[in-house]
């Protein structure tokens, strides 16, 4: 077992932690591929030559590839307070997915329906940490934080900018700020994700599709989307819309609003949260026939519209083929009283975040 999740409940935690990271070679990792869907999961979507089908969603391509051949360079690499890039990141994310293979092992089997136990406390906490982790370390997060330091750069000095170059420029963070981002924020996700009933459903067939983005989040009934910003009251008092800023993700649900929370673990078998307070009897739910076919139409839709850069399938699989394709959804989209930034960020085409730089 991996010493991080040791020490999920130990009041030492954070002296042993810092002695993890005293261990890491900080270099080692500089320069290295790495796969944002960890390959753990790819390999089952995979063929005997560890082949997927994979649909760009940028240019709508179509083409059999390694599962290699989606590793990314340098996503998670920082910039130390030494000035000098460290890949500390990279092994500790490699530590989470290692965690998650283990924990999600067992509840693969064809065997498990019926006898699956549910994950111990320490289990549990690979679990959550893991689709936290998840959830946020993507391009659609980067991206997304890259457009609202556009807009908000933008929107605070319009007085200094030209309404032509709030058109031609983009003001680009460093990517040290998602890396901060995704500590602070898979701590909280991890934390909500905790009180969900945690299933694995079984399908009867090889259904399912997977995205780049492939945490995704099912509405509930009747859930309210795009500009929210008549319903805001403060103190009880109605806020005029024009003094309010709404950004929206382009999930179109957040975590807390959510019912479900999927993520495709391969073509028969998915990660499934509930909502909060709901109690689940079964650890693995074996679904088939009619209710498989629904529930993976629903779940590859998902994936289809959440993905940033590509939606994958087994290469003998048809589902590429049968699944509606939308168009990607906006990383973000920014509600305010129609100021220029946030038209031009509006606007701003389907793109994949600004790469390593130092």
């Amino acid at each position: 077992m991996g010493r991080l999740y040791q020490l999920a409940s130990d009041a030492g935690a954070e002296r042993l932690a810092r002695q993890w990271y005293e261990s890491v070679d900080f270099k080692r990792q500089v320069g290295a591929r790495h796969h944002i869907v960890p390959r753990t999961i790819l390999r089952r979507f995979a063929n005997s030559s560890n082949q997927i089908r994979l649909r760009d969603r940028i240019t709508s391509k179509v083409r059999v590839v390694s599962v290699g051949d989606v590793a990314v360079k340098d996503f998670y690499t920082f910039i130390d307070l030494d000035m000098a890039p460290n890949g500390a990141m990279e092994v500790w994310l490699s530590e989470v997915e290692a965690e998650f293979a283990r924990v999600i092992r067992p509840y693969l089997s064809t065997s498990a329906f019926g006898r699956a136990q549910p994950p111990t406390g320490i289990d549990r906490f690979a679990l959550d940490t893991f689709v936290a982790v998840q959830a946020v370390r993507g391009m659609r997060t980067r991206r997304a934080m890259e457009l609202i330091a556009d807009y908000g750069m933008k929107l605070v000095n319009q007085d200094k900018i030209s309404p032509q170059e709030i058109q031609d420029l983009e003001i680009v963070p460093h990517q040290n700020e998602h890396i901060q981002f995704i500590n602070r924020a898979s701590e909280d996700l991890a934390e909500h994700l905790s009180h969900r009933p945690v299933s694995v459903a079984q399908l009867d067939g090889s259904l399912l599709v997977v995205g780049d983005e492939p945490v995704v989040l099912t509405p509930r009934d009747g859930s309210p989307e795009g500009d929210l910003r008549e319903r805001i009251r403060i103190k009880g008092e109605h806020v005029p819309p024009e003094n309010l800023v709404q950004v929206s993700s382009g999930r179109g649900v957040g975590f807390r609003d959510a019912d479900e929370v999927i993520l495709p673990l391969g073509p028969r078998h998915a990660l499934v949260y509930g909502p909060i307070g709901a109690r689940w009897n079964s650890v693995v739910w074996n679904i088939g026939g009619g209710e498989a076919v629904k529930i993976a139409r629903k779940a590859n839709l998902l994936q289809a519209r959440n993905a940033f850069g590509w939606v994958a399938a087994h290469p003998d699989g048809p589902h590429l083929a049968q699944i509606p394709w939308p168009k990607p959804a906006p990383a973000v989209t920014i509600y305010d009283d129609q100021s220029l930034p946030a038209t031009v960020v509006n606007a701003r085409p389907h793109a994949r975040p600004h790469r390593f730089s130092r």
